[in-house]
C-alpha cells in the first residue's frame, strides 16, 4: 500500500486565506460542479479527488463564516464524503490476494474525508440529525479494517455520532429505517438466508430457489461501506430493540457469512459474536436465539469457517478467520445450551471438524497450528470432563508436537502446546492412565529445549498429580535412566 501523504494544514490555510469570499449561489454552484466531477467516469478517481480538493477550498471558507448554511448543502457534502467503491483494494474473487494493490486515490480521499469531517464538526449544531444518510455516512468510518478509514477520520466521525445519536431511544428510531431502506435492498438471498423467514426465524421449508448468482453482490459494487455501518449498528443499537429489528439484522449478516472473500467472512463472524454478546445484555433477549430457531443456522455457517485452511487459503487470512470462528462457536454453544453435557455435545464437532481436521491438513503451517492448539485449550476448558471421549485422538497429536525435534525453532508453538496439554490433563485426570505415557514421552523428548524447561516441569507436575506415588517413582526412575543429564531436570520441584 502506498505511503499516504495528506495536504498539510498550512497549505490549506494559506489557500483558504487567499481565496475570495463567495455568496450562497456561488457556493451552491461550486458544490454542484464538484459532484459532477466525482460522478464523471473519467479521468481517474485519483485525478477527480485531486480536483475536488482544490474546488472545495472556497466552499469551506464560506461554510466556516456562515455555518447555518450547511443545512442546504448537507446531502451534497455527504455524497462527497461517502467512500467510493473504487477505493477498495483489488480483490481476487474467491479468496483474498495477500499482495493486493491499494487504490492510488486513497491519499487524496483520506485528505478530503478529514477536511469534510472537520467541516461538519465545526457546523455540528446546524446539522439535520434526523437524516439517516448522515448516520450511515459517518458510521462508514467505524472500522479501521476499511481502507478509507484513518485514525483521524474514525475519531472525528465517532465524535459526531456520539453527539447526534443522543439517547438510546433516538438510536432505535434512526437505526430501523437505515436497516430497512439502506442496508436490506443491497443484500440478495444466499443459501444461508434461504433457511430463514423474512421475520428472521427458522423456515419450516427452505426456499427451493437456490440459484447461484455469479454477479458480484450489490453491496460490494455500490456501497461497500455498509459492512462497517452494520457493524456499528450491532455495537450500538439498544439491546431492547434488537428483537424488533431481528428480521432486518440477521439476513445481511448471513449473506456476508456466505461471501467467499475471507476478510468479509471474518467480519461477519465478528458480527455474530457481537450479536450474541448484545443478546445477553437484556433479560428479554437472552432466549431470542432459541425462540427464533436460528442457533443451528448460525452454528452451521460458522462451523464451516474452520475448513478455511492453507494452502487453499493464505495463512494470514486462515489465522484471522480461525481465531474468529473458534471464539464465536464457543459463544454460540453457551448461548444454545446452558447445560454443560449438552453444550459439550455441540463442541464435539468443533474438536473433530476443527482441531483434528486442521491438524490433518495444515500441520505444516506453524502459524495455523498455534491457533488450532490455542483454540483447543479454550474448547477443553469449556467441555470439562466431557472432553475425555477425544483423548484417544487428541493426546497423540499433542505428544508429537511436544516431541518435535525442531521444537526450539518455534518456541511459541511449544509453549502453547504445553499449556494446552496441562488443561487437558487437569480436566480429564480421571481417564489419563492410558495416555500419560504419551504425554511423558513428548515431555521427555521436548525436555532438551532449555528455554521451555520450566513449562515442561510444570506439565510433569500436573501429570504426577494423576498418578499414585509408588507408581510415579517407577516412571521417574525409567525416564531418568535414559539420560539423567537431559531428563533429570524435568523432575525438579
Amino acid at each position: 500500500m502506498p505511503i499516504i501523504q495528506e495536504l498539510s494544514d498550512s497549505e490549506d490555510e494559506s489557500a483558504t486565506t487567499s481565496s475570495s469570499p463567495i455568496d450562497l449561489k456561488t457556493a451552491s454552484s461550486i458544490l454542484h460542479d464538484t459532484l459532477t466531477t466525482l460522478h464523471t467516469p473519467t479521468p481517474s478517481l485519483e485525478a477527480r479527488y485531486n480536483t475536488i480538493l482544490h474546488n472545495l477550498l472556497p466552499l469551506s471558507t464560506f461554510l466556516q463564516t456562515q455555518p447555518s448554511s450547511i443545512t442546504s448543502f448537507q446531502p451534497q457534502l455527504l455524497q462527497l464524503l461517502r467512500p467510493h467503491p473504487q477505493l477498495q483494494p483489488r480483490l481476487n474473487y474467491g479468496f483474498d490476494d495477500a499482495s493486493y494493490d491499494a487504490s492510488p486515490a486513497l491519499p487524496h480521499y483520506h485528505t478530503l474525508s478529514t477536511k469534510l469531517l472537520k467541516l461538519l464538526s465545526s457546523c455540528e449544531s446546524f446539522l439535520d440529525s434526523s437524516d439517516r444518510e448522515l448516520i450511515t455516512t459517518l458510521a462508514a468510518f467505524n472500522s479501521p479494517e476499511d481502507p478509507w478509514t484513518t485514525a483521524t477520520s474514525q475519531q472525528l466521525a465517532r465524535g459526531l455520532l456520539d453527539t447526534i445519536l443522543g439517547d438510546e431511544k433516538g438510536k432505535g428510531e434512526l437505526y430501523t429505517p437505515i436497516l430497512r431502506d439502506v442496508i436490506k435492498p443491497l443484500f440478495s438471498r444466499t443459501p444461508s438466508t434461504s433457511r430463514i423467514t423474512p421475520a428472521g426465524r427458522l423456515a419450516i421449508r427452505e426456499n427451493s430457489n437456490n440459484r447461484i448468482d455469479t454477479a458480484p453482490p450489490l453491496w460490494l459494487t455500490e456501497r461497500p461501506e455498509v459492512v462497517g455501518v452494520l457493524e456499528f449498528i450491532l455495537e450500538t443499537i439498544p439491546a431492547a430493540q434488537i428483537e424488533a429489528n431481528w428480521g432486518l439484522i440477521v439476513p445481511p449478516v448471513l449473506t456476508l457469512m456466505d461471501n467467499t472473500i475471507t476478510s468479509v467472512k471474518t467480519r461477519a463472524v465478528g458480527m455474530i459474536s457481537t450479536l450474541l454478546r448484545r443478546l445477553e445484555e437484556e433479560e428479554g433477549t437472552r432466549t431470542l436465539l432459541k425462540r427464533t430457531g436460528l442457533g443451528t443456522v448460525f452454528w452451521d455457517a460458522v462451523l464451516a469457517t474452520l475448513s478455511y485452511l492453507p494452502p487453499l487459503t493464505p495463512v494470514p487470512e486462515s489465522v484471522m478467520l480461525l481465531k474468529a470462528g473458534y471464539g464465536c462457536l464457543i459463544q454460540l454453544a453457551k448461548a444454545r445450551e446452558k447445560e454443560l453435557k449438552k453444550r459439550a455435545l455441540l463442541l464435539d464437532a468443533v474438536v473433530r471438524e476443527g482441531f483434528l481436521r486442521g491438524m490433518r491438513f495444515a500441520d505444516k503451517f506453524m502459524d495455523v497450528v498455534v491457533v488450532l492448539v490455542e483454540s483447543l485449550r479454550e474448547v477443553v476448558t469449556e467441555m470439562g470432563v466431557y472432553f475425555v471421549k477425544h483423548l484417544k485422538s487428541v493426546v497423540p497429536v499433542l505428544g508429537d508436537l511436544l516431541a518435535d525435534p525442531f521444537g526450539d525453532a518455534n518456541l511459541l508453538l511449544l509453549g502453547v502446546v504445553i499449556k494446552t496439554t496441562e488443561v487437558v490433563v487437569e480436566n480429564c485426570w480421571m481417564r489419563m492412565e492410558s495416555y500419560r505415557g504419551e504425554i511423558l514421552r513428548g515431555t521427555a523428548e521436548g525436555g532438551e529445549v532449555e528455554r521451555v524447561r520450566n513449562g515442561l516441569r510444570g506439565l510433569v507436575r500436573v501429570v504426577k498429580a494423576t498418578v499414585r506415588e509408588e507408581e510415579w517413582g517407577l516412571i521417574e526412575e525409567g525416564i531418568r535412566g535414559v539420560d539423567e543429564k537431559v531428563f533429570g531436570g524435568l523432575f525438579e520441584a
